[in-house]
């Protein structure tokens, strides 16, 4: 009850028009918008999505009223798109003019066109009767023009709004309402679309029923108000039924509308948003409702365009679009059905280099400097363990691997004979263990190494993260805990040694480029991600600082050393840390990213203290546990994981430039499908996998922050490959698989 009175006060204040022309026949779903406004069938409104409802009615020109206009419905949801200071605007298949007359109300200079002229001549008499005067009186300039052969002044308004009129026209003809947007200037477009997908279908269902209750509602409120509507409507226009999918829509708006934000509404709607960029020197483009910009300050024939206000709150519509470029593609050494299996690539040294685990063996290629898909040498480490159990790390020079096993770490050259090994109190709480073997069918041991290890920048030392107490400890040396160790690579003699006070189920580690600090990501399950960072001055002991928030999973070094990247364990939020003192210098919640354009809603109560326009909430959309830097501004993320119900993944530019308010910049586009994770390099490039194609895919951006430029920032040698997991990590090292932690 409460949803349908919310829905009720949403609705009754734009009723109360007075008119020569029913006011319910408003706005219907064509360009003239003047159509239909009801469908006693289906229960829609204007701009039907179903090809048989419009079949229906397709040659009528004349129809009854009907007291729930959809269009209507999402006025104000417009309105809070207009950019602060806005003086101008353009309504584009005004239809007889209710939506330009409440752009006009609030002192917009408005320019409203319909190609029907029965249209325009029922717009003016409804003006004349409620708003009266000329343009210059606060009343829209109602002209008689198709949009298609009309010119259009170039960046002279600050709003242009389509509402269930573009489907009558070229969806092309977004370029010219593009180009006449001022600088910071938006564009919104209330579109239909025909129901073809299963998602199309499943929007459908959950409108029915609202929209029944919210018709019967609103007519009772008419009828007892003594203002609902009789006899048939007076204008008559073509009706047309709207062609392009929600999802070729979307595509073609990427394309034409680059950073334009798409998103499904209730009742056979989208929503479009476009913000023209921001003439140069002015900042960020306008923010709807905020203050952010399209403001003018005219006079005479010169016009400037205002610096907008800085706006903490970015708004999500502002995010655009960036091309990635295909640098190469890799073949994998095994084939593997599961992102975990695949290949990485990891940075050392300045090169790159492809490292995969099979079942018997680690295959390590090194990438030709100019040429990435040409394998120049490789190296391969028979394993102890078979794949999925343990994990590993290559040395920076390619002549040792090290294995963190159930019960032991193991160092072994190409030819498979052992350098040394290091054994510690199993994972699964034995004492030992005579055979390799024995423990693979154990289920106690079914996790198989829950440890992890990872080389130092210069080879020379081994971090691992081992269950104590060590066996050369001797018996009885005491109690079974987490133990972080730092060993001499060459012999595999333990330097130093500390408690990390966790009880993890599975870790990580994050080199630095100082051979003497190391990242420790750990997972306890339900329990947390803690993160440790540790510092080794030579002692006995390593120094290990904790971070304020606990629960936090470790991404990436910058390629400085400088910057930390992290992601919570809820995946709601993404920082960067400075190294020196772990402090948090800029931070992006995920709320920022707009939902999956394929999404579908989920029911929600309705929000207090006022109405919103749509009574559904948002799927959530979260981080990944996987990302890294490009350069030390900029860091490539992703939200596959939350995307991958409603389809692709998506991947994300952030920006995190020094005096300069972090920002979601992009979203990455692809020359073609591209899914799963994402893992920067730290030199402008990233990679990502195809399991179905057993490739790795190499890619830098088109544009200003090419690999080539990225690298010319960095200004301390590339951190160096970390523990191998087989699983894409920080940059220059693999990361945990999946999600860190998870029980």
């Amino acid at each position: 009850m409460r949803l349908l009175l919310m829905l009720l006060s949403a609705m009754l204040p734009s009723r109360a028009l007075p008119s020569t022309v029913s006011p319910s026949t408003t706005r219907p779903g064509t360009v003239n918008g003047v159509v239909r406004t009801g469908d006693r069938r289906r229960g829609r409104s204007g701009g039907e999505t179903a090809e048989s409802t419009m079949e229906r009615e397709r040659g009528c020109g004349r129809v009854t009223a009907m007291p729930f206009d959809h269009n209507d419905h999402y006025h104000r949801l417009l309105l809070r798109q207009l950019p602060s200071g806005c003086r101008t605007a353009l309504d584009v298949g005004c239809g007889t003019g209710r939506f330009a007359r409440r752009l006009a109300a609030s002192g917009i200079e408005v320019d409203a066109l319909d190609p029907s002229a029965e249209a325009i001549e029922a717009a003016r008499e409804l003006t004349a009767a409620g708003a009266g005067g000329g343009p210059g009186d606060g009343a829209p300039n109602f002209r008689h023009a198709d949009v298609t052969r009309s010119e259009l002044p170039r960046a002279h308004y600050d709003f242009v709004s389509c509402l269930a009129s573009l489907h009558h026209v070229p969806f092309d003809t977004v370029r010219a309402l593009r180009k006449s947007l001022a600088p910071g200037g938006v564009l919104v477009v209330l579109g239909c679309y025909p129901e073809k997908s299963r998602t199309d279908w499943l929007w459908s269902l959950a409108a029915v029923p609202v929209n029944a209750v919210a018709r019967a509602l609103v007519a009772l409120t008419e009828r007892l108000r003594g203002t609902a509507p009789v006899g048939p409507g007076a204008v008559r226009a073509p009706v047309k039924p709207p062609t392009m999918t929600y999802a070729e829509t979307a595509r073609e708006a990427a394309v034409l509308l680059p950073g334009a934000r798409v998103r499904r509404l209730l009742f056979w709607r989208y929503l479009l948003v476009y913000r023209a960029p921001v003439a140069a020197g002015d900042g960020n483009p306008a923010a709807p409702g905020g203050d952010g910009a399209g403001a003018r300050a005219r006079n005479g024939a010169e016009e400037t365009v205002a610096a907008p206000e800085h706006r903490h709150d970015h708004d999500r519509d502002s995010t655009m679009t960036v091309t990635a470029r295909l640098v190469a593609t890799c073949a994998a050494p095994f084939p593997y059905a599961r992102p975990d299996d695949g290949p990485s690539v990891e940075v050392t040294a300045g090169r790159r280099r492809l490292v995969q685990r099979g079942d018997a063996e680690v295959v390590v290629r090194e990438l030709d400097r100019s040429d990435p898909a040409r394998v120049v040498a490789e190296t391969r480490f028979p394993t102890p363990w078979p794949r999925g159990v343990g994990q590993y790390a290559v040395a920076p020079a390619g002549d040792l691997a090290v294995f963190a096993g159930p019960y032991a770490l193991r160092a072994v050259d190409p030819s498979g004979a052992l350098r040394w090994e290091v054994r510690h109190r199993c994972w699964a709480g034995c004492d030992g263990h005579e055979a390799d073997g024995e423990h693979l069918s154990s289920r106690e041991h079914r996790y198989g190494g829950r440890g992890s290890v990872a080389f130092s920048a210069d080879g020379a030392l081994v971090w691992a993260h081992v269950r104590g107490p060590l066996v050369q400890d001797g018996p009885g040396a005491g109690r079974s805990t987490d133990e972080w160790l730092v060993l001499d690579a060459t012999d595999g003699t333990v330097l130093a040694r500390t408690e990390t006070g966790t009880a993890a189920v599975g870790s990580f580690h994050v080199p630095h480029p100082d051979p003497q600090q190391m990242g420790l990501s750990l997972g306890e399950g339900q329990d947390g991600t803690p993160l440790r960072w540790g510092r080794w001055n030579g002692g006995a002991r390593i120094a290990v600082d904790r971070f304020q928030d606990e629960d936090l999973v470790l991404l990436a070094v910058s390629a400085s050393g400088h910057r930390l990247l992290t992601v919570t364990h809820a995946q709601n939020r993404l920082a960067v840390h400075r190294t020196s003192d772990g402090a948090v210098s800029a931070a992006l919640p995920a709320d920022l990213l707009p939902p999956h354009p394929d999404a579908t809603p989920n029911p929600a109560p309705a929000p207090d203290p006022a109405p919103a326009p749509d009574y559904w909430e948002e799927p959530q959309v979260y981080f990944d546990y996987t990302g890294g830097f490009l350069d030390e501004e900029t860091a490539i993320v992703g939200t596959a994981e939350s995307d991958d119900e409603h389809g692709t993944g998506r991947h994300w530019l952030a920006e995190f430039a020094d005096h300069a308010e972090p920002r979601v910049t992009a979203q990455v586009h692809y020359p073609f499908p591209v899914t799963g994770l994402v893992q920067g390099l730290g030199d402008g490039t990233w990679f990502t996998k195809s399991a179905q194609d057993g490739v790795v895919h190499l890619w830098t951006l088109d544009g200003p922050k090419s690999a080539h430029q990225a690298q010319a920032q960095v200004t301390a040698p590339p951190p160096q490959p970390g523990n191998g997991s087989g699983t894409p990590g920080p940059a220059g090292t693999v990361g945990a698989p999946g999600r860190p932690g998870a029980a």
